[in-house]
Formats: structure tokens, C-alpha cells, sequence
């Protein structure tokens, strides 16, 4: 979830790995300002991002499944039904939101899931793997998660 600068190296890197099975998710397009920390190019201005991954994926290994939902993953009851048969949910978005609606979901169906974000001007990040019922989740190391989330809409 997320085809951004963080989510799409990731993405490149398990198909060349060969994964097999790809569920795709954003909403968003690549602009301009986008570009020079992606994967993807200039030929892509425009293009809804899970487009242009699905295609950089079939490049790397023309034998995966890819599957691609432009949606807002905000949208609780459309990320049940896209998560319903994944094996490991990777959240590489740029909003405290959606990295708490994709826990609820997360625990909820039983899905291990990792965030990765990069902080302001690339000055550092964090990774942070969750195994539902087996460990701490988002939630619980980001209890003020909430409160972000809550400022993100103001």
C-alpha cells in the first residue's frame, strides 16, 4: 500500500526476488515533483501509479500475478476485501491514517504487516514489522498515532 518513493523500490526489489503474487494499492498519480526519488520516469508524468508499477513488476518477472486497486485505503471496507488473502501487508504510506487503518486491518485478519517512512528531508526512517497477536502493534508503539491522525484532518 503506497507507490510512492518508498513503496515502489520495494516492490521492484520483490519481483526481482521473485514473488510471485502482487496486490497493489494507491489512488495516487506521479507528478512532476515525484520523479526524482522514484523508480519510475518522465514517460510516466501522469499515469496512476499502480499502472505504471504493475508494469514495472511484469518487466522484472513477466510470471507474476499483479493485481491493482486505485482506491484510498481509508476506505475500511474496500481494504478488508483487498486484504482478504494477502500473506504480508507492506505500508509504505505518507499519512498517520492510513498506517492506523491498516493496523485495525491488520490485526483484525491476522496479516503480518511492515512500515517503512522516511523522515523530513530524508534525514533518517524506520521500519517496524507487526505479527498480529505475537507482538506489539502500530498502535501500541505510536500511541500518539491518534492524535496525529486527528491533526492530519484539521
Amino acid at each position: 500500500v503506497g507507490l510512492g518513493s518508498g513503496g515502489s523500490p520495494v516492490i521492484i526489489e520483490l519481483a526481482k526476488a521473485g514473488v510471485g503474487k502482487f496486490v497493489l494499492v494507491d489512488f495516487d498519480r506521479f507528478e512532476l515533483h515525484n520523479i526524482v526519488r522514484h523508480v519510475c520516469g518522465l514517460s510516466d508524468l501522469g499515469r496512476l501509479k499502480t499502472n505504471v508499477m504493475r508494469d514495472r513488476v511484469l518487466e522484472k518477472n513477466p510470471f507474476a500475478e499483479v493485481e491493482i486497486f486505485n482506491t484510498n485505503i481509508n476506505n475500511a471496507e474496500d481494504a478488508r476485501k483487498i486484504f482478504q488473502g494477502c500473506d504480508l501487508i507492506i505500508a509504505a504510506t505518507d499519512n498517520i491514517r492510513s498506517r492506523l487503518n491498516i493496523n485495525t486491518l491488520s490485526i483484525e485478519l491476522g496479516i503480518p504487516s511492515l512500515y517503512g517512512k522516511c523522515a523530513v528531508r530524508a534525514a533518517g526512517g524506520e521500519v517496524l514489522r507487526v505479527r498480529p497477536k505475537v507482538g506489539p502493534c502500530f498502535s501500541c508503539i505510536y500511541a500518539d498515532a491518534s492524535m496525529e491522525a486527528a491533526a492530519e484532518e484539521m
